[in-house]
């Protein structure tokens, strides 16, 4: 399992690829759809996609469900990858 810090830094990098508007330096574990203001539901999919080529994972549906904050997702994929 990758530490926690390693897959954070990957997921800020990816939203600050898909966000280009975005400060990734402003993003935390607790940053949502409700507090990112371009973080909207195609900007989600773009980011899903975008983490699933990142970290070589597919995401089921159970999980995508719960892809709401930075922080979830950071704990969902260090527990899909090595």
């Amino acid at each position: 399992m990758q530490d926690l810090v390693n897959v954070e830094i990957r997921v800020v990098k990816v939203f600050g690829q898909v966000l280009e508007a975005l400060d990734a330096s402003t993003l935390t574990r607790e940053s949502d759809m409700d507090s990112v203001n371009d973080w909207d539901s195609v900007h989600f999919l773009q980011i899903l996609l975008k983490l699933e080529e990142e970290f070589d994972v597919k995401f089921n549906p159970g999980e995508v469900a719960r892809l709401f904050s930075i922080g979830n997702i950071v704990d969902i994929l260090s527990t899909k990858i090595d």
